[in-house]
């Protein structure tokens, strides 16, 4: 959802809301012990699956200002400020084709309880994006690279990255 308020044709207010669902999969080696079934005393080490899934979104509040390039083409610059709230939903590892969550709120002999109920961390930073504007009567649609820089909480995990898109947008 992508929100601009114009004051003339090379300033703005924007708002721009942007919703994902994430999976990250990845693998690691485990050694499993002998099977009866398989009657071997030396199991070599096994390629397994762990993954992650969470949801995201993005809010943006900012201000845009342009620069005519033509009759219907403006250069532009847009800044501002940036919240991201991330949603933890599961954590889980993939042995012999059946999945076993990693975080349970059940007991484990020698961890840590932790809550299994996903919720959402909220993280604050600033964006920055540019590109160009293009006008049809009175729309416009535009093209752009942006960048943020904002603060990924997941439980515990806090840890500030870098963003970066291509963004295409069509303005009523």
């Amino acid at each position: 959802l992508n929100i601009k308020w114009n004051f003339n044709r090379y300033a703005a207010l924007l708002m721009n809301l942007n919703a994902c669902r994430l999976k990250a999969v990845g693998q690691f080696t485990m050694q499993l012990p002998p099977s009866s079934q398989t009657a071997q005393n030396n199991v070599g080490p096994t390629l397994l699956s762990v993954a992650g899934e969470e949801q995201r979104f993005n809010l943006n509040l900012g201000y845009r200002q342009g620069w005519m390039m033509g009759d219907y083409s403006n250069f532009f610059v847009q800044v501002g400020g940036s919240m991201l709230g991330t949603k933890w939903m599961r954590n889980y590892v993939l042995v012999a084709d059946r999945q076993f969550e990693l975080i349970t709120s059940g007991y484990v002999a020698g961890q840590t309880p932790m809550s299994a109920v996903p919720n959402t961390g909220v993280g604050f930073g600033a964006f920055v994006e540019t590109g160009v504007e293009f006008w049809v009567g009175k729309y416009s649609f535009d093209i752009g690279l942006g960048f943020s820089r904002e603060k990924v909480i997941i439980n515990t995990y806090e840890q500030n990255v870098t963003n970066k898109w291509l963004q295409a947008t069509f303005n009523i």
